[in-house]
């Protein structure tokens, strides 16, 4: 029998859970353990921004040291707050240059504030005033920063894989390593840098010297008693790591990453599904386990990630915790708060607290940990002492949650309303653990191929860039249009509600504006131009397909790789390893080789390796 969480209203601000330890992981026992009953979503009245919000990404909080003023970055705002927490009060704020998007924020030595601008492509450097000493030149896509007390450095990882290194009182660069692509959060761990990526959930330890000494990723999961059989060895049970979506230093040393998990064996698809079965998700009967917290295809759960390239073992499930893009680890190490963005609708919580008590030790599959609700969407988190401090990205504002679980806003942060119906709905709960954004973090796509009862591998496909103009969708190119992949996915198998006309519109108008990802340059222009002209030659072949202005002719092909499928974009493919439907090449090389190269996916047998790595030293431009 499914067992739901009960909830205390506690009137004026807050909801807090009760019925479960909130100090510590639980064990649930048979069964998979307690599950949080999700409510379907209410969007409200349909809204659309001329100029969309951009896809949720969080991290955008930070405490100062004294404990005495809260940041906030604000994304769709172009604002950095400066906020005094006793008594509260917006004290300063920063107004930045349209786009400059700015993310993740870390505090140095003497006070000064740090800022990645992700739109910007900068690192702004902010007195305790809120304003700019320093706006310096970074890469394309700036994502995590650090100080590093030794040197008075700030390091700033970057999407394009480059990592480079600031004097923190001003100035040039001191350094920059390129490191592999989608670089996510650094931390500075002793004398050495912890680096994570975003879709592989790995981390890089990189030594004072720049180079890499060892690779970390979070160990295979095996849910207990949730699955068909319940057997740990069956494949149907393992879940493996995903979407780092944040990744924290730990006080003791080391790292705490906040990641996704997805299933590794086949996803039971239901042929024609009554309401409330979900193909992907939980809350129901669904043929993939049904009714237990961690029988989402996708779930969410936290990694210590120990000092000098250990790893302790993994962690429960967190039940109720969708599209978590943030945590924030107490001073003493004890607690962590994470950020839920995919409540926001559903009136379920959105800040959860877990006790690291339980990590390294041999956990159960599922743990529903002390939650509150907050008025808005929650997208980052931090600590002021032992109170949690919430920003909510609509409406925006700050909020307090004390250690019962009480929620008390402190601030309205300034800006217009910023609600955009089909941004509410690709990242919301659909109703059953899983959204839209849960497979497609940040608009783009989570790196998996997923195994499909109906239909076998298929790769993630990326929605960046301009996918509404690609149709028909899928990899079967099955799916005419938005509206049929509602019907069908979202619907059918994600059990969420049915949408109308104005929100399918919502979806599509925002789905359309998904910006792609910045690219860093080309550092061989005269490579790039030698592989344009092989990809060009009517004797290779690419541009036979691969045409017009999203490189695709949006046909169907048998290109000799297992069956007829559509002809992907190659706007962004240098983000998108791994590739072709099946996701058999893991590299763009991979492709050329004999795993993946197809007899009629283009002519490329005759090309020299130096051809080869020019073609995709010219396919990573695009």
């Amino acid at each position: 029998m499914m067992r739901v969480m009960r909830y205390a209203f506690v009137v004026g601000a807050a909801v807090a859970i009760t019925g479960c330890d909130s100090q510590s992981f639980v064990d649930p026992g048979p069964g998979g353990g307690p599950f949080m009953q999700i409510q379907p979503p209410n969007y409200g009245p349909t809204v659309q921004q001329a100029n969309p919000p951009a896809p949720i990404s969080g991290g955008t909080l930070l405490v100062t040291r004294d404990g005495q003023t809260a940041v906030a970055a604000d994304p769709e705002r172009d604002t950095v707050a400066f906020v005094s927490l006793s008594p509260p009060s917006v004290r300063a704020l920063a107004t930045l240059q349209p786009g400059d998007e700015p993310g993740r924020v870390v505090e140095d030595g003497a006070g000064r504030i740090h800022v990645a601008l992700r739109g910007g492509q900068s690192l702004l450097t902010l007195d305790a005033s809120g304003k700019t000493i320093a706006r310096r030149s970074v890469c394309a896509v700036p994502r995590g920063v650090a100080w590093q007390s030794d040197g008075d450095l700030i390091h700033v990882a970057c999407a394009g894989g480059e990592l480079v290194s600031f004097p923190a009182a001003g100035g040039a660069a001191t350094r920059t390593l390129k490191l592999d692509r989608d670089l996510r959060d650094v931390i500075v761990d002793g004398n050495h840098l912890l680096v994570s990526r975003f879709k592989t959930a790995e981390l890089l330890v990189v030594e004072s010297d720049g180079t890499v000494s060892s690779r970390m990723t979070p160990a295979e999961f095996a849910s207990q008693g949730v699955r068909p059989t319940g057997d740990p060895s069956d494949p149907m049970s393992h879940f493996s790591a995903s979407t780092a979506w944040r990744t924290v230093a730990h006080p003791a040393g080391g790292a705490i990453m906040l990641h996704q998990r997805g299933l590794m064996g086949t996803v039971n698809v239901i042929p024609n599904p009554q309401p409330g079965q979900s193909s992907y998700g939980s809350n129901s009967n669904d043929g993939n386990g049904g009714g237990s917290c961690n029988d989402a295809i996708v779930h969410t759960t936290l990694t210590r990630m120990g000092t000098n390239g250990t790893q302790q073992s993994p962690s429960p499930v967190i039940s109720g915790a969708v599209v978590a893009v943030d945590a924030a680890i107490a001073p003493d190490g004890k607690h962590i708060a994470i950020a839920s963005a995919g409540s926001y609708k559903n009136s379920t919580p959105s800040v959860f607290v877990v006790a690291t008590s339980g990590f390294g030790s041999d956990n159960p599959s599922c743990v529903t940990p002390r939650g509150s609700a907050v008025g808005g969407q929650v997208t980052a988190v931090a600590w002021a002492g032992g109170t949690v401090i919430a920003q909510t990205r609509e409406s925006p504002a700050l909020v307090s949650i004390d250690d019962a679980g009480n929620v008390t806003q402190l601030v309205t942060l300034p800006g217009a309303s910023r609600e955009d119906t089909g941004h509410a709905i690709f990242h919301a709960d659909s109703g059953a653990g899983i959204a839209c954004a849960s497979c497609h973090p940040e608009g783009g796509e989570d790196g998996r191929t997923w195994t499909f009862s109906n239909s076998g591998k298929r790769r993630t496909q990326s929605l960046r860039g301009g996918v509404m103009e690609t149709a028909p969708f899928h990899w079967d190119g099955d799916m005419a249009n938005l509206s049929r992949i509602v019907d069908v996915v979202f619907v059918g198998r994600m059990a969420g509600p049915n949408l109308d006309g104005g929100q399918r519109s919502a979806l599509t108008g925002w789905l359309g504006r998904v910006p792609a990802l910045p690219l860093s340059p080309a550092t061989d222009a005269v490579a790039v131009e030698r592989g344009r002209q092989l990809f060009q030659d009517p004797v290779v072949g690419c541009a036979t397909c691969h045409n017009g202005a999203k490189l695709t002719d949006d046909l169907n092909h048998d290109v000799g790789t297992g069956g007829s499928f559509q002809v992907p974009s190659l706007r962004g493919v240098a983000w998108r390893a791994p590739f072709l439907h099946d996701g058999c090449a893991k590299t763009l090389a991979d492709r050329f080789g004999d795993a993946c190269r197809g007899t009629a996916h283009g002519s490329t047998e005759q090309l020299s390796p130096s051809q080869i790595g020019d073609l995709i030293t010219y396919l990573e431009t695009l």
